[in-house]
Parts: structure tokens; sequence; C-alpha cells
């Protein structure tokens, strides 16, 4: 017998990629209904078409167990954008393996020399840090007085209480430094 798996968008059709049945299941759907009714279906000798290697799971080691499950049942396994035979399953799961890491290398040293370059070129990265009001010193002593909470102070001013309490530690280290020279 030969069987088709595909995963498809809601309110897509099922285009024909082989001769036989056609399981599919919804991106999204947990568990993968359809692919678990196609492994208790096949059976030695049938051979299972799959436009692509993606299709057999959300994660590798779910792709490698489901590529092992129909390799132990010995069904011949055709992917439609993968043009060569694969005899052995462990073997192929190793190399998927070893591909998968080397792509999240590859993309994490694309990230870091992206973010190297723009540092290189002076460009500030994320939120600009907040200018601290006018009112933030007379609110930041009637604080340390006790007349007013931090937090109705940080109102007042529009911003958390915790950067108004961290505001007030710079305050305090900066004065502190004038006064001792250190």
């Amino acid at each position: 017998m030969e069987y088709g798996y595909m995963l498809r968008k809601n309110g897509e059709s099922v285009e024909p990629f082989c001769e036989g049945e056609i399981y599919s299941d919804l991106y999204g759907d947990t568990g993968y209904p359809s692919l678990r009714e196609l492994l208790d279906v096949v059976e030695t000798g049938d051979r299972v078409t799959l436009p692509s290697i993606y299709v057999l799971g959300h994660n590798l080691s779910q792709v490698c167990l489901n590529w092992q499950t129909l390799k132990e049942k010995d069904v011949d396994v055709h992917v439609l954008d993968f043009p060569f035979a694969v005899e052995n399953p462990q073997a192929f799961c190793r190399i998927l393996s070893y591909l998968n890491d080397s792509a999240a290398v590859s993309r994490k040293e694309r990230k870091l020399s992206g973010l190297n370059g723009v540092k290189a070129r002076g460009i500030r990265l994320g939120r600009r840090p907040l200018g601290m009001p006018e009112a933030f010193e007379s609110l930041y002593a009637e604080y340390k007085k006790g007349n007013i909470s931090c937090r109705e102070a940080a109102r007042q001013l529009d911003i958390s209480h915790t950067t108004f309490l961290r505001w007030g530690r710079d305050l305090d280290a900066r004065l502190w430094e004038e006064e001792t020279g250190e």
C-alpha cells in the first residue's frame, strides 16, 4: 500500500502528492492524531510519502522517534524535499541532530556578530533610560522625612516605586561622594 502524510493549515485542502491514501493533521494539533493512526496502519513493505521530514514532529526528538518507528516496520519512506535514500535510521537521526545543532550555533554566532557590529557603530540597544524629573529631589526629601510614601511619590512622578527607590539610592551615593570626596 502507499500512504502519504502532511500538515495543513485550517481550511486548506489536501492536494494529492502520492498515489495512495493521504493522512493529514492541522498545524498545531497536539499529538498528531492522523500521524499516530498512520503509524498504526502501515505494515512491512508499505510506502509512505512525506512532503518534508519536519512533518514527523514538533522537535528533533519526535522526528527521529517517528522516523525510527517507520524504519523498524520496514516501511519505504520517500521524502519529497530530501532526494537521498536513507538506509540506517540511527545514522539519519544523528545527521539530523548534527544539522540541528550546527544551525543553532550558526544562528547564535550571526546574532552575536550583528549585536557586536551595532555596538561598534555606537548605537545604543534597548530602551533609553528615563530622565530624572525636576520634582524628584524635593519628593525624595519628603519621602526621607516620612511625609510621603515611596509609592505615592512614584505615582506623582509617573514612575514605578522601584525606579523611585533606585534613583534615591543613586542620589544618596552621589551626594555622599561629593561630601567625602571619594
